[in-house]
This record gives structure tokens, C-alpha cells and sequence, in this order.
């Protein structure tokens, strides 16, 4: 048996050129085998690759389509009217924290009806500018900010309503007081974020 090995060796050219075909089969496949992973992991880079662009893609379309695109003299107008509502509201806010102060400051000379009356009279001209400058101003800025306006001016016209309804306890009077005024200040820095978000939103064109 051995003689006809040696014999088939002799034929094909002898034991070094047989050894040297089957390690070159081997090594083929060996190469095949490692292109092809090579290929595998390469393909699942590319698709994770174009996942993520297509996420980013789709994260840019959706801030594109939430954009806004508004002439200059436009978004200078709107600007100008955040900026009054916003000065009309400080002195609003100044009066209606004022109505019942945490810290608040009794003349004994003047009578309960007569302060009462000082702080509401104190109260109406603030309350109706902003409302003026608030509803005057409603078609030319943004419908949210006009929602979180409208809140502020509905708490202060509760707190002036409640301030005057006096047939209550004291403790009773000044912990409504006290969340008036929390659910008024955190109204109005509600709106504070809603005027930064219309503006930061904006795409201002320049013609």
C-alpha cells in the first residue's frame, strides 16, 4: 500500500509539490473564510453607520419643520411687542404681590376699607395696560405665548377677587395668599420661557 502511495507521489511530482497544493487549498480557504467575516462586519458598520444618519436626518428634518421663517420687520415687530407686554408685567406683578404681602406693613391711622381700596386702585392700572398691551397685540405673536399670558392676567384677577373676599379665616386669608402668589410667579416664568422659545425658534430672513 505504502509502495502505491509512493508510487501516485512520483507521478504527481513528488511529496513537496502535493504538500505545497494542499496547504495552498488550505490557505484559500482560510483567506476565503477571513474575507468573508471581514465582509460581514464591514456591512454591519455600514448599516449601523446609515442608521445613525438616517436618525440624525430625521433630528434635523424635525427641527427644519419646526422653524419658523419670518421677515426681519416682522420679528422686530413681534420683539418690540414682548418686550412692552414684558415691562407692563413687571409693574403687574409688582402690584399684585403687593395686594397681600408676606411682609406686609399696617398704618395704624389709615382704616382696613381705605388700604383695601389704596392697593386695589394700586392694582387696576397695571392689571388693564397689560391686558390692553396682551389683547391689543393677539393676532401679531405667538398663540402660546398669548395661553401663558392669559393664565398670568386670569391668577391676578383671582388674587384681586380673593384679596377683597375677606369672609374667611386670617389662616385661611394668607395660605390662599401664599399659593396665589407661587401659582402667579411660576405662571409668569412659564411665559419668561415661552417668549425665549418663540424667539430661539424664529429664522429671521433678511430681504
Amino acid at each position: 500500500m505504502v509502495e502505491i502511495f509512493n508510487d501516485i507521489l512520483i507521478l504527481l511530482g513528488g511529496a513537496t509539490i502535493v504538500l505545497s497544493a494542499l496547504f495552498g487549498l488550505i490557505g484559500k480557504l482560510l483567506i476565503s473564510r477571513a474575507t468573508e467575516e471581514i465582509k460581514h462586519n464591514f456591512q454591519i458598520k455600514v448599516a449601523a453607520l446609515q442608521s445613525d444618519l438616517a436618525k440624525t436626518n430625521k433630528k434635523l428634518d424635525a427641527e427644519l419643520q419646526r422653524a419658523i421663517y419670518i421677515d426681519k420687520a416682522q420679528f422686530d415687530y413681534e420683539f418690540q411687542i414682548y418686550r412692552d407686554v414684558w415691562n407692563n408685567l413687571v409693574d403687574l406683578q409688582a402690584a399684585t404681590l403687593n395686594l397681600r404681602p408676606v411682609f406686609d406693613y399696617i398704618d395704624p391711622a389709615q382704616s382696613k376699607e381705605d388700604r383695601m381700596q389704596e392697593r386695589v386702585s394700586a392694582f387696576i392700572e397695571p392689571f388693564n395696560k397689560f391686558l390692553s398691551t396682551v389683547e391689543k397685540n393677539k393676532p401679531f405673536y405667538s398663540p402660546s405665548v398669548y395661553a401663558s399670558l392669559s393664565n398670568i392676567l386670569k391668577l391676578c384677577r383671582d388674587e384681586r377677587i380673593d384679596f377683597e373676599y375677606i369672609e374667611r379665616s386670617k389662616k385661611e386669608y394668607f395660605e390662599e395668599a401664599k399659593k396665589n402668589c407661587e401659582d402667579i410667579l411660576k405662571s409668569i416664568n412659564q411665559a419668561c420661557e415661552e417668549i425665549r422659545g418663540r424667539i430661539n425658534e424664529v429664522k429671521v430672513i433678511n430681504n
